[in-house]
């Protein structure tokens, strides 16, 4: 990226002959703009996917607990009539 967006100023600014110490200040000035740019872009990056990161695990936890949200309160009543009837069973006296 240095190298091509080097060549992209010196072709701008028509300095393709100019002094090898101009050529390298402006090498600097570049390699310094594209570096900032990608730590920038790094930091978004970053910063993107730890947000995603934590939506997913939210997601999923969420994701995995719904059957059992759903299916507890029929689970209660399960266990409910289950021992509606057994106590039944004993009271009468008749074996199961």
């Amino acid at each position: 990226m240095v190298a091509a967006n080097y060549m992209q100023v010196l072709k701008a600014r028509s300095l393709q002959s100019a002094p090898v110490r101009i050529k390298a200040q402006i090498h600097q000035q570049v390699a310094q703009k594209v570096h900032s740019q990608v730590k920038h872009t790094n930091q978004r990056i970053r910063t993107a996917a730890s947000a995603i990161k934590a939506k997913a695990k939210i997601e999923l936890t969420a994701a995995f607990m719904r059957p059992y949200q759903v299916a507890w309160p029929f689970t209660l009543l399960l266990v409910m009539t289950t021992w509606c009837f057994a106590g039944r069973e004993r009271k009468s006296g008749k074996p199961s």
